[in-house]
């Protein structure tokens, strides 16, 4: 092992041992419910940047990150939905048949939520690529610093604005 590279030795010859890339059974195999969905959203919504994505590796975490997203959402919504209703009807926490009859509204209002704001969100404004961009890298460069800087100089004035 050089420089945590691992080598396999043939012939006298060291050979970098490169990993197989996931294929996508694998990725969708280790994602739950949320994650496959936005797998399958992603792959139907911009085919190129989910292949692009399952080939280097990137696509587990990225649909990971959003599972868990989705997840925390789901839940926090659900106990929030819960407990307004809970105060807004009057209900008693242990009339078992009205809290469960919530508690199946909540769930139901926060995936639908859930779907439609982090699952079904348009991901093509936020990461979709002009196919010219893929043989100028330089100018998708520049556009990426004038955005940077755009918001960089919002954010100072922002701050400016605030420390008066």
């Amino acid at each position: 092992e050089i420089t945590g590279i691992h080598y396999m030795e043939t012939d006298g010859i060291q050979y970098p041992v490169f990993e197989e890339p996931m294929s996508e059974e694998k990725v969708l195999a280790a994602l739950s419910k949320y994650g496959r969905m936005a797998a399958r959203n992603l792959q139907e919504s911009d085919p190129d940047r989910y292949e692009m994505m399952l080939l280097t590796g990137t696509l587990l975490p990225k649909m990971q990150e959003v599972e868990k997203q989705a997840e925390k959402m789901h839940d926090d919504l659900a106990e929030s939905l819960l407990k307004a209703w809970m105060k807004e009807e009057h209900v008693d926490p242990y009339d078992t048949m009205k809290m469960t009859s919530l508690r199946i509204q909540a769930e139901m209002e926060a995936e639908e939520t859930v779907l439609k704001e982090v699952i079904h969100q348009n991901r093509e404004q936020k990461y979709k690529v002009k196919r010219t961009w893929k043989r100028e890298p330089l100018r998708r460069f520049l556009f990426r610093c004038r955005i940077y800087s755009r918001e960089r100089s919002q954010r100072n004035l922002e701050s400016a604005y605030f420390l008066k």
